[in-house]
């Protein structure tokens, strides 16, 4: 079957559209606002009421929750002693609230945990989203889930987790 450019070209942009209505679905539970927070750096996420990027020797301040924001609505505390077990437990606990039933989260496992990095890993994400000092206070869970396979996207996921005074909370979720 012969396609003609325009119609092709129609089609994908219908399909990039689809795909950033998905992507600006209903934030997570929980999850507010950071006006002097970086502006992501993925196009999925930026557009019409993006927070700028702050200036030079500026940190993200916590702010009042508003739904356009995947940060947390309160500042992190710090990770402390024993981070990376609190933050595996509190992901393992979270997994049937967070993922939707079209996902078959059977036999997951964590395959991978460790503190947000501004410069490796999926742990850049929580600086672009939210800045240092929410970066510095994160840990990424990295999970698999096999009965997904052999689909990348749906048989990975990553949580993005902090302490906060009532404990470890997701306050972000990549996949």
């Amino acid at each position: 079957m012969k396609v003609g450019f325009w119609p092709l070209l129609s089609l994908m942009a219908l399909a990039v559209v689809a795909l950033a209505a998905c992507a600006r679905g209903n934030p997570p539970e929980g999850v507010g606002t950071n006006p002097g927070g970086a502006a992501p750096t993925s196009t999925a996420e930026s557009g019409p009421g993006t927070p700028p990027a702050p200036g030079p020797g500026s940190s993200p301040a916590s702010g009042p929750g508003t739904p356009d924001s995947h940060c947390p609505s309160e500042t992190p505390l710090d990770p402390g002693a024993g981070a990376k077990d609190a933050a595996v437990a509190a992901a393992e606990a979270a997994v049937r609230q967070r993922y939707p039933p079209h996902i078959d989260i059977g036999g997951f496992r964590v395959t991978d945990a460790y503190p947000a990095d501004p410069s490796s890993g999926y742990g850049s994400i929580a600086y672009g989203l939210c800045g240092a000092t929410v970066g510095q206070r994160t840990w990424v869970v990295e999970l698999s889930f096999p009965r997904m396979a052999p689909s990348v996207d749906l048989s990975a996921g990553q949580l993005f987790l902090s302490r906060f005074p009532d404990g470890w909370k997701v306050w972000f979720q990549y996949h």
